[in-house]
């Protein structure tokens, strides 16, 4: 279905990541970032693992039987957007970046601004940065975190997910003019299926984490910036009489 064809009337760009923005990867890596050696040795010195995501979208997951039904079905320019095409690196051990839940979004992009400062000022890592994912990037993330990690560990992700959530960086297809709603990514069944929300609950008191994941510097990741002279909408600004969760 063609984007003009979306009961929303979105095209790409309004869902997050113009059509312009989707990350180009260097032919010199096979189309793939990748940590310079020394950013490599420098993460795993933090005792992160580094693998590499490859692309994939919400409607490749889907494929691969790893979502439970939801809204997101509607809208085929949101499922086709792929995620990173990427080397990144996380703590299996702890792959939330601390007392990033309970916060709105505006929030949780200064925390992820100052954790990439810190790692490279204090902890002596450059060629690196934090960045918040989009839902494919994240839906990889957490698969590989969950196929690498111990059964402790493994079972701790998935506590936090059943409890919790993961934020993401696009914007809903179901935002419009009057609110920005997010997406998170979350609450793993028993059969082990992700579910992917498109509106959060509005809510500064939500339980919504951010990944701690670095990648390259030279990674392009989309940033979307205020109008000039408007105060964006913030998430956690949505009126509870908006803000009950659609999956």
């Amino acid at each position: 279905m063609a984007a003009a064809e979306l009961s929303i009337k979105r095209r790409p760009k309004d869902i997050g990541i113009a059509a312009k923005d989707v990350v180009k990867s260097p032919e010199a890596n096979n189309g793939t970032f990748k940590f310079t050696p020394e950013a490599k040795a420098g993460v795993e010195g933090l005792g992160r693992v580094v693998f590499t995501l490859t692309g994939k979208s919400i409607e490749d997951y889907k494929k691969e039987g790893m979502l439970q039904p939801a809204k997101h079905s509607e809208f085929p320019v949101f499922e086709a957007q792929p995620s990173i095409n990427s080397e990144i690196a996380i703590n299996l051990k702890e792959i939330f970046l601390p007392k990033s839940n309970n916060k709105g979004f505006s929030e949780q992009k200064a925390m992820v601004k100052e954790h990439s400062k810190d790692v490279k000022e204090n902890k002596k890592v450059e060629g690196v940065k934090a960045f918040i994912g989009n839902a494919p990037t994240n839906l990889g993330i957490i698969k590989n975190a969950l196929e690498l990690s111990d059964k402790a560990d493994a079972d701790g992700i998935r506590d936090l997910l059943r409890e919790g959530s993961v934020r993401c960086a696009e914007a809903s297809p179901l935002s419009n003019k009057h609110f920005s709603f997010g997406v998170t990514v979350g609450y793993v069944n028993p059969e082990g299926k992700f579910l992917v929300t498109l509106r959060d609950t509005g809510s500064a008191k939500q339980n919504v984490h951010l990944i701690d994941v670095l990648v390259p510097e030279d990674l392009p990741v989309p940033v979307e910036e205020p109008v000039q002279g408007e105060e964006p909408v913030k998430l956690n600004n949505i009126s509870s009489s908006s803000s009950s969760e659609i999956k």
